[in-house]
């Protein structure tokens, strides 16, 4: 029992350093280089996508637009949820602990779907093309990301 007991310790302070981490970023990241179309138009053009794959890349890129939306909305959800117990005197420490796992849960969600939909772009190509994915994935991803710094905003409860 005391096994369990210390497990979930350390992981609301994992979750914890996690939040803290991700809040303290510096808040000055270079502007994507990607342009107007962003990464989907920098993909199809490098790898030269065949007008079949631009149709089979379109439908993977809205599943996977359609995919994070509804994650992000469950994360900003749950992160309302969590900072929404600061107003209580004596918060709740094993609901904050649980909301902290969710939050990461939701992370991690967001971060294999990020990657199947990238291994299904990478299936699209050809022998030639995925060696060229293999070169500027890496810029993609770095482009891509655009972390969030400090709490989210408090939106009000009707």
């Amino acid at each position: 029992m005391s096994i369990l007991k210390w497990s979930v310790g350390i992981l609301a302070i994992l979750n914890i350093l996690l939040l803290v981490n991700t809040w303290r970023k510096p808040n000055h990241l270079p502007p994507p280089r990607f342009g107007e179309g962003g990464p989907a138009k920098m993909i199809i053009e490098e790898l030269k996508f065949t007008p079949e794959q631009i149709q089979k890349f379109d439908k993977l890129k809205e599943a996977h637009q359609s995919a994070m939306r509804e994650l992000k909305d469950k994360g900003k959800e749950i992160r309302t949820n969590y900072f929404d117990l600061l107003k209580q005197e004596q918060p709740d420490q094993k609901m904050a602990d649980s909301l902290a796992s969710s939050i990461a849960a939701n992370q991690k969600a967001i971060e294999v779907v990020t990657f199947d939909h990238f291994k299904e772009v990478r299936k699209l190509c050809d022998d030639n093309q995925k060696k060229h994915f293999d070169e500027i994935i890496g810029d993609i991803l770095k482009n891509m990301v655009r972390p969030e710094h400090g709490p989210p905003p408090h939106e009000p409860h009707p």
